[in-house]
């Protein structure tokens, strides 16, 4: 079979990327959707993200899914990028359809501990990483400003010593 032509791949890349969710946690899916957004350029990408929004945090705490999130951190256009690494940052939005750290001190509080979460998690803490390295350096600060709090807990460990190194160069 002939290789398949720039048209066809940008189809099979939004088909993959309208289940991309489900294949982000699966021992194989995974590949599928990092493929995908190699492959299948912004308009994959911003698909991608859309299926990952409000579940960054699950899927960043998942074996499979956080190696999706990663790639997607890498490849999301700027505006999708932004509102992954706000969602690291808030925690996932509430389950009456509010968003994530939408204001107040019960939301802020509820972020704190969502993102503590993620970074004693041992799939969740490489992806924080890789926000901090993948956003641009005004979004990586406040990230890093969030993440400030948690790395006196975190200072023991190997992921946490790499996200120390990683917030002061952002600070």
């Amino acid at each position: 079979a002939a290789p398949a032509g720039s048209a066809e791949r940008r189809r099979l890349a939004l088909a993959a990327a309208a289940d991309a969710r489900a294949l982000m946690t699966d021992p194989f899916g995974n590949y599928v959707v990092q493929a995908v957004l190699d492959l299948g350029g912004p308009e994959a990408a911003r698909a991608v993200a859309a299926q990952a929004r409000g579940h960054v945090h699950a899927l960043s705490a998942q074996k499979f899914g956080s190696n999706a999130v990663e790639r997607l951190l890498e490849r999301a256009p700027p505006a999708q990028l932004r509102a992954l690494v706000l969602e690291l940052v808030h925690g996932p939005p509430m389950p009456d359809g509010g968003g994530g750290g939408g204001g107040g001190k019960k939301d802020a509080a509820r972020g704190k501990q969502a993102l503590g979460r993620l970074l004693r998690d041992p799939f969740g803490n490489y992806v924080v990483q890789r926000a901090l390295d993948a956003a641009p350096a005004a979004l990586a600060r406040q990230l890093a400003e969030a993440v400030r709090p948690h790395l006196p807990g975190l200072r023991h460990t190997s992921g946490g010593r790499r996200l120390a190194a990683k917030c002061a160069r952002r600070w």
